[in-house]
């Protein structure tokens, strides 16, 4: 992952900048409503991207001890998916 950070610089003009997202390491909440009625909120039980997230964050860290990266600003945000059924989520 480190390698392809390193790609990326290459080939950003002097000025460019890269805007990384990805998702955060704890699983993502599923929230079941019916009409405006929570019926239950828990963890996704089919996430499994730990490790590739960590490594990620890993080569994050990384290139910019290197100096070849500066974190100018960094924030969460919520992706949030519908559906009228589990299947169509």
């Amino acid at each position: 992952m480190v390698h392809a950070l390193e790609e990326i610089q290459r080939l950003l003009k002097p000025e460019g900048c890269l805007i990384d997202i990805h998702p955060v390491p704890e699983a993502p909440l599923i929230k079941v409503y019916q009409g405006i009625n929570l019926l239950f909120a828990e963890s996704d039980p089919g996430y499994d991207y730990d490790a590739d997230i960590r490594h990620a964050e890993d080569a994050l860290e990384e290139i910019i001890q290197r100096g070849s990266f500066r974190i100018e600003g960094s924030d969460e945000f919520d992706l949030v998916t519908h559906g009228s059924s589990v299947g169509e989520v």
